[in-house]
């Protein structure tokens, strides 16, 4: 199933990449970052599955030509585990890194995580800065508005890679927290905002592959 789940990935994953042009790697590069993340990250194998599942539960697939599917599809509830297994891929990078004992356990939260892996690559210095600026105010969710999506659609930076970055980086804390603790959106993130729905989704994976990656 692990091979699958690769196999599944690698093949559907550049359908989403007119969200973030240029930033993740593709072919062979990506064939190997995903391959060395299964080997090395345990709970990434988990985040694979999620993302073949929430797709094959959008749509009814019955085994024969003609034939009925009774399954009760509920695809959201695996794009929340791929928002959680997220957040559990980077702070397994960090404990393997023995850097997570250095973070008060008030702090160990995922905007932190991600903050402390960015750390880590001199290419995501500007994104660290403008990250823990907007972080609070677009994905703590406190309220409940309409589009959050859309105002990270907004958030510009220096640079278009930057602004890719830090807009894939709040997309992935906005999506833990909001399948954490809301239900609000659920149906529109089926129909009326599926586009906003797929750029936060692949907000989440170009996180993981970009402060996993080397």
């Amino acid at each position: 199933e692990d091979f699958e789940d690769r196999q599944y990935f690698l093949s559907t994953i550049p359908l989403y990449i007119k969200f973030y042009n240029g930033i993740l790697p593709t072919d062979e590069k990506l064939e190997q970052l995903v391959s060395s993340l299964q080997k090395t990250n345990y709970p990434f194998d988990s985040l694979l599955n999620a993302f073949r599942q929430f797709h094959e539960h959008l749509m009814y697939k019955p085994e024969q030509i003609g034939g009925l599917d009774f399954r009760v599809l509920r695809p959201l509830d695996y794009y929340s585990l791929l928002a959680i297994r997220a957040e559990t891929c980077l702070r397994y990078a960090l404990e393997k890194k023995n850097l997570l004992k250095n973070i008060n356990k008030e702090k160990q939260k995922l905007d932190t995580y991600i903050t402390k892996l960015a750390e880590q690559k001199r290419s995501t210095a500007i994104i660290k800065d403008c990250f823990k600026k907007e972080v609070s105010g677009l994905t703590l969710l406190r309220e409940t508005p309409e589009n959050p999506i859309n105002k990270i659609k907004q958030v510009k930076c220096d640079s278009v890679q930057d602004t890719y970055l830090l807009q894939a980086f709040l997309c992935c804390v906005l999506a833990r927290n909001y399948f954490a603790h809301h239900t609000y959106l659920d149906k529109n993130f089926m129909q009326d905002q599926k586009e906003e729905s797929a750029f936060m989704l692949i907000g989440i994976l170009v996180t993981v592959l970009t402060l996993l990656g080397d």
